[in-house]
């Protein structure tokens, strides 16, 4: 996809939040589409770590094999892991306390929203361009270990006959932390844009 396309994709879908303040913000829509644009680039960067791994050289698993389990395992967990660890994280908010409108929140108060009700913000439309980053930081967690588990095993589907699943899983940590990594870029442009550029700055 073209990058005009990519960045008008995002932008858009971050306005629809917006619009959304009134009823709060479910997160699914920040954190969701830059994972289904950025699925190339991720498998591209988990398949180039994973083919530099001496364990895998030696255990004879080739680059085109490489490609095609991650390649696989990263559409698994991106379009099946990341929504269900969403939706159990906001059902569990749901049982949980609630912070009210957040007019005369202080601190404490503001960290329980961005961490514990980080699947679903509060509608609190002015503080928004940095609490939807804070919280797409804090749902990446449980994400990366959903998304290290489904790739682990799918990848071991591939190659079981070849290695052990114990020797898999360091290569399999190390090839998502580099993918996260690039996946992190998203909130930090999200706070520039909106936080800095628009609100500081007043660009537009």
């Amino acid at each position: 996809m073209p990058y005009k396309a990519i960045r008008f994709l995002y932008v858009f879908l971050l306005f629809v939040n917006f619009a959304q303040a009134n009823a709060g913000v479910p997160m699914l829509g920040a954190i969701w589409p830059p994972a289904i644009i950025s699925l190339l680039f991720v498998i591209l960067i988990e398949s180039r770590y994973m083919q530099k791994s001496e364990i895998l050289k030696q255990h004879k698993i080739e680059k085109r094999e490489i490609v095609q389990m991650v390649r696989f395992s990263n559409i698994i967990s991106t379009l099946f892991g990341m929504p269900f660890v969403w939706f159990v994280l906001m059902k569990i908010q749901m049982v949980l306390p609630g912070g009210g409108h957040g007019h005369d929140w202080g601190n404490w108060e503001y960290i329980y929203g961005v961490t514990v009700q980080a699947a679903w913000l509060i509608p609190f439309e002015q503080q928004l361009y940095w609490m939807i980053p804070v919280a797409y930081t804090v749902l990446m967690v449980p994400c990366f270990l959903a998304s290290y588990w489904i790739e682990l095993h799918v990848n071991y589907g591939f190659v079981k006959s070849k290695i052990e699943l114990k020797d898999l899983k360091k290569i399999v940590w190390n090839a998502n932390l580099c993918s996260y990594a690039f996946l992190m870029l998203f909130p930090i442009g999200y706070f520039f844009y909106f936080g800095v550029w628009i609100k500081y700055l007043g660009m537009k």
